[in-house]
């Protein structure tokens, strides 16, 4: 499956090597210039992973349009006070993907769920959302981890099992 991850982040990063795992056609976008293309000169981010190499097959974009079209699941793994405006972006290219939250907390402005807020935004139910105790570095790191999964789509739920799960996470 081509799986999408919104984010350049420690748990974005992270999430990837889980996605990897399971043989996911992977693409990480980023609007921030400077960290994809640092992220394509050295594959790694010693800011986020010290010493973690990101695998050469997966897509690095600043391009958000090329990262979603045709993907499969796109996973939202953005700090919550972005997910608003990366969900108005995000809006212009949807072709009803499965939508995936890895973000964690409340939105402090609208205190909102950020599922409550992607619905607001994309008006789909195929939208699930992991939570639970997990870090960065584990995931990276193939670390036995647990996360909750939640949706109200038996379709999405099937697709991030699937396209996340491993002998390294389990849902």
């Amino acid at each position: 499956m081509k799986v999408t991850i919104i984010g350049g982040g420690a748990y974005a990063l992270g999430l990837s090597f889980m996605f990897h795992e399971n043989t996911n056609e992977i693409t990480i976008y980023s609007k921030v210039k400077e960290e994809i293309e640092a992220l394509k000169k050295y594959r790694k981010n010693d800011q986020y992973l010290k010493d973690i190499i990101i695998y050469d097959d997966i897509l690095l974009t600043t391009n958000l349009e090329e990262a979603i079209t045709d993907s499969d699941l796109i996973v939202i793994a953005v700090a919550t006070r972005y997910i608003e405006s990366i969900c108005q972006e995000i809006r212009k290219y949807y072709q009803k993907q499965h939508l995936l939250i890895a973000s964690k907390g409340i939105d402090q402005n609208k205190l909102l769920f950020a599922s409550n807020i992607v619905k607001s935004i994309i008006n789909t139910d195929r939208i699930a959302v992991i939570s639970g105790p997990t870090f960065a570095m584990d995931l990276a790191n193939k670390q036995i981890c647990g996360l909750a999964l939640a949706s109200h789509s038996q379709e999405t739920t099937y697709v991030v099992k699937t396209t996340l799960e491993n002998h390294y996470l389990k849902l």
